[in-house]
C-alpha cells in the first residue's frame, strides 16, 4: 500500500469497498439510546419469563387441583 506525503497510508483502497478514511476514523459506540433500549427489552423479557410464567403455571396447577377436589366431592354426594 502506498503512503501519502505525511507517511500515512492513502485512504483509497486498491479494490473492494471501504468506508474507512485515514483522516476520519470510524466512530463506534456513541449512541447509548439503542443500548439502553435493548437492555430494557431484555430486562422485560426476563421478568416475564422468570416471574409471570411460573406464576401462571402455579395458578393453573392450583385451579386444576381444585377441579379434581370438586369432582371427587360431587361423586361422593351423588352416592
Amino acid at each position: 500500500m502506498a503512503t501519502g506525503s505525511k507517511g500515512r497510508p492513502n485512504s483509497k483502497s486498491s479494490g473492494g469497498f471501504s468506508n474507512y478514511s485515514a483522516d476520519n476514523p470510524v466512530d463506534v459506540g456513541d449512541d447509548h439510546k439503542s443500548d439502553s433500549l435493548a437492555f430494557l427489552l431484555i430486562a422485560i423479557l426476563l421478568v416475564i419469563v422468570l416471574v409471570f410464567l411460573p406464576l401462571m403455571a402455579w395458578m393453573y396447577v392450583d385451579v386444576r387441583q381444585m377441579e379434581i377436589r370438586v369432582d371427587k366431592t360431587l361423586k361422593r354426594l351423588e352416592k
